[in-house]
């Protein structure tokens, strides 16, 4: 398949826990120092972040396209992004291991080109991903959102480089989720779309049209 075509499909879950281990078992990960403060400048400051991460096998570029009817669960989606196709840049597998953590940081806009990033987190009832604690927090409009992780559903967030967040301490468990940039034509950033009364169990279902661990 042309990797600027995307299909629609679920994310595979059995590929995803293939990923996981063949990652482990070559040892690929990095242990992560850096820190994007936040104004998203990145320092080196080991006491701010304890993470690893891989960078994915895919191509550089892959199309997604966003719309309704596939269940995943979307959090804070900027409805301008309904049907529009999205090109993924500098996808990462991230780990964070009992203990691990991300404090209050907004990401960096690397490239004008960028809209914003997305989070994938996987369910809990997959075979090694349940976690505890190791929620992330967005504030927002003043506010703090929660995105806790879902029992059966994958989570996908669309997070603007300028919504500062954190990943809270997980107390047992690994905490994996894919991270990457996205660029949107004729968006140069996209709105997190959540009200003062937000809550995660809330969220509509959204599908995701994409070409991905295929």
């Amino acid at each position: 398949m042309d990797n600027m075509t995307a299909k629609t499909a679920r994310i595979d879950n059995d590929k995803f826990l293939q990923l996981i281990d063949s990652k482990s078992k070559s040892n690929s990960w990095i242990v992560n120092t850096i820190y994007e403060n936040l104004t998203g400048k990145a320092v080196s400051d080991p006491a701010k972040i304890k993470s690893q991460y891989t960078y994915l096998d895919i191509p550089t570029i892959q199309e997604l396209t966003l719309h309704r009817g596939i269940g995943n669960k979307f959090i804070g989606v900027d409805p301008r992004l309904i049907g529009q196709k999205m090109i993924l840049h500098r996808t990462k597998l991230v780990k964070y291991d009992q203990g691990g953590f991300m404090k209050r940081h907004a990401d960096n806009k690397s490239s004008k080109e960028l809209a914003g990033r997305l989070v994938f987190i996987p369910p809990a009832k997959l075979k090694g991903c349940k976690y505890e604690c190791g929620g992330l927090t967005l504030y927002y409009k003043y506010q703090n959102h929660h995105v806790n992780q879902d029992e059966e559903k994958w989570t996908i967030v669309f997070l603007p480089y300028s919504v500062p967040h954190e990943v809270n301490t997980v107390a047992s468990g690994t905490r994996y989720s894919i991270v990457c940039d996205v660029s949107i034509k004729g968006v140069d950033t996209f709105d997190l779309d959540l009200n003062d009364n937000y809550s995660d169990e809330s969220e509509d279902d959204v599908g995701l049209g994409f070409d991905y661990f295929y």
